[in-house]
């Protein structure tokens, strides 16, 4: 496997197309790098500040993945960025070169599972390896923080990819491939066990850390499966049939389609649903009495009579627009404005490309076959395929000879010659045990046509899917509406502009619309990172926490949105503990953050309160606040000190 794996890389890095292709992401990733490394800090929140801060707690505690000690968020993350944060933590006390070289560590993960999941997509891997650029582009405030830097969400898309992947290599590799030996055919039988005991722990792991991943993974691929099903040939014969079966036949037409070609992105869903239904039920069993963390239980529908339909529609719009880079309250004729108007631009586009591709799958798609397309089952293809057809394909990969009884072994064509004038002449051809492939060399990974055009569907139907599903969970459920949200649905527009690049056959008409949106996220992007390098918003934030590590405080409590950022702009020098203040009355914040910050015991000694002056203004008269000392009014920011934390206690 690993000679196998050396020999593609090899081939890849030696053709020219792709070797020109992997400067643009490199280009990309080079820049994230140096932006992480120098900038970072400039538009660090709260919420990635708390992962530093759980990494650093289990490297301190002897724990790795977990730890009792934390007020987790809604989610008990397995996978996420501790598994290479907390080793650091060991040997390492910048925090800025922590998260930097986990950053690089996860953007090759990254680019690994896009890779993984588009490979049965049938596209040049130059076009590949030039739109996996597009997924590291950082064109908007929400994508820039929560994805390229933050990295609050970018474990999210790895592991949507690599269950994407898993499902269609399950669903398609024992149709689309015919192997000719027993010696292959045991290879490929390997690989169908490692996807499936890699999709189990997948399914576990995402199922064990709550109900995101069936929101965000599951049930898209379920509906998708859903809809191959009821648009394949199977289910639509049963609905068109003239006669009312009867009830065994029903059963028998039922079995038929659940087991057909189309049925199998949904089979294997479903398994991969199951099992993570185990993972939550773990979840529910074990995790919730070990570990501390927010659930939505208790989660319900809105009330449609009272206008809260209309205003969680207008807040879903506008959390999407703000996703795709829409800068509210800027000047229209300004910078902001004009890159808000290039969201829309990049929104015309992705309509363009989906419009355009539903219409493209009307027809079937008959690929070009290259270096890409390796392997084409004749019993399924190759009868179908028109004279003129299959004369293109044979003229460029087969040397045939008249009175030769096989095709030159050296083009690596297994079948017997008389096959080439029987498919040419448009007559079935006669198979037996020895014609069973067509070879047009390369490693094993090649659907036919017929699997090349339902992956297709399938992934428009994900996209479609994964969108309708989540705009309806922010419409219809109180749960909070941020622009992140949709971050995961977005991401899988790249493999439908993989699809329109290549069924696009008008080339200005195709090379208009890409290079509009290239250009479009490319500005986008450019005016991202230039803000971030040249807008420190955590400036007034960082002169606060100087002020008191130069003062001796070790200790303190803030509002959540700075309480772990100050933490993180003094590489743990600092420490404090999230508040909120109600009816003039201190309330612990238990979110993302130790437990032990909370104990009554913790803290001893001069301790400090950290309030913006909008916080202060509105709760000047809190008994807490009206008992501290003001030693601090500059910049947006009051620090108010106190002897002990007793004033501070939680009421």
């Amino acid at each position: 496997m690993l000679e196998k794996m050396k020999a593609r890389i090899t081939g890849l890095l030696t053709d020219k197309k792709t070797r020109n292709a992997l400067i643009v992401p490199g280009a990309v990733l080079l820049l994230l790098i140096l932006m992480s490394a120098f900038y970072m800090e400039h538009w660090m929140e709260s919420d990635f500040a708390a992962e530093m801060i759980f990494s650093k707690l289990m490297s301190e505690t002897g724990h790795y993945i977990a730890t009792p000690d934390w007020y987790y968020s809604t989610e008990y993350r397995l996978f996420y960025t501790q598994l290479i944060m907390v080793p650091l933590f060991k040997f390492m006390k910048s925090w800025t070169a922590i998260r930097v070289i986990t950053n690089i560590v996860f953007y090759g993960i990254l680019l690994a599972s896009y890779a993984f999941m588009v490979k049965p997509l049938k596209a040049k891997t130059e076009r590949k390896i030039l739109f996996a650029a597009l997924l590291l582009v950082p064109f908007s405030e929400t994508m820039a923080q929560h994805m390229q830097f933050g990295n609050t969400y970018i474990a999210h898309v790895i592991l949507m990819f690599w269950n994407i992947g898993l499902v269609l290599r399950l669903a398609f590799e024992q149709d689309r491939l015919k192997l000719q030996d027993r010696e292959t055919l045991a290879a490929g039988s390997g690989w169908q066990i490692w996807y499936l005991c890699a999709l189990t722990v997948l399914a576990m792991v995402c199922g064990a850390s709550g109900v995101r991943y069936f929101l965000s993974v599951y049930a898209p691929l379920l509906v998708a499966g859903l809809w191959l099903i009821f648009r394949g040939e199977h289910f639509r014969a049963l609905l068109d049939a003239d006669e009312r079966p009867t009830f065994r036949g029903l059963i028998r037409d039922l079995r038929d389609v659940y087991m057909s070609r189309e049925a199998g992105i949904f089979r294997n869903s479903l398994g991969a649903s199951a099992i993570a239904f185990i993972g939550y039920l773990f979840n529910v069993t074990y995790i919730r009495s070990h570990f501390i963390f927010t659930t939505y239980e208790d989660l319900n529908f809105i009330r449609v009579i009272n206008g809260e339909l209309f205003r969680r529609i207008e807040n879903s719009i506008g959390s999407f627009l703000e996703l795709m880079g829409y800068i509210p309250d800027r000047g229209v004729l300004s910078l902001r404005g004009f890159i808000t108007l290039l969201s829309f631009v990049m929104i015309v586009v992705g309509v363009v490309v989906i419009v355009s591709v539903h219409r493209q799958l009307r027809n079937p798609f008959v690929p070009d076959y290259d270096e890409d397309i390796e392997y084409v089952d004749l019993e399924d293809a190759g009868a179908a395929r028109t004279e003129a057809e299959t004369s293109a394909l044979f003229e460029e990969d087969a040397a045939y000879e008249d009175d030769s009884e096989s095709m030159d072994p050296s083009d690596g064509v297994a079948a017997e010659a008389d096959v080439e004038e029987e498919v040419i002449s448009g007559e079935e051809p006669g198979y037996d045990e020895d014609i069973e492939y067509v070879d047009f060399g390369g490693p094993v990974a090649v659907a036919d046509v017929d699997d090349t055009n339902l992956i297709d569907r399938f992934f428009l139907a994900l996209f479609h899917s994964a969108f309708i599903i989540m705009t309806f969970v922010l419409v219809f459920t109180y749960t909070t509406i941020t622009p992140r949200y949709y971050l995961m649905p977005l991401v899988l527009i790249l493999p439908l502009l993989l699809i329109y690049d290549r069924r696009e056959v008008k080339p200005f008409r195709k090379d208009l619309v890409l290079w509009i949106l290239t250009l479009s996220m490319t500005i986008a992007g450019a005016k991202i990172l230039y803000s971030m390098a040249t807008v420190d918003k955590n400036a007034d934030r960082s002169a606060a926490a100087a002020y008191l590590t130069e003062n001796g405080y070790t200790f303190g409590y803030a509002m959540y949105d700075d309480a772990n950022m100050l933490e993180e702009l003094t590489d743990g020098a600092l420490e404090a503990a999230g508040i909120r203040l109600e009816d003039g009355a201190v309330k612990y914040f238990r979110w993302s953050s130790p437990a032990a910050y909370y104990e009554p015991t913790y803290a001893t000694g001069p301790v400090f309160l950290l309030l913006t002056t909008e916080d202060y203004a509105a709760n000047s008269d809190a008994s807490a606040v009206a008992a501290g000392t003001i030693v601090y009014d500059q910049d947006g920011y009051v620090i108010l000190a106190y002897d002990s934390p007793e004033a501070l206690r939680e009421e």
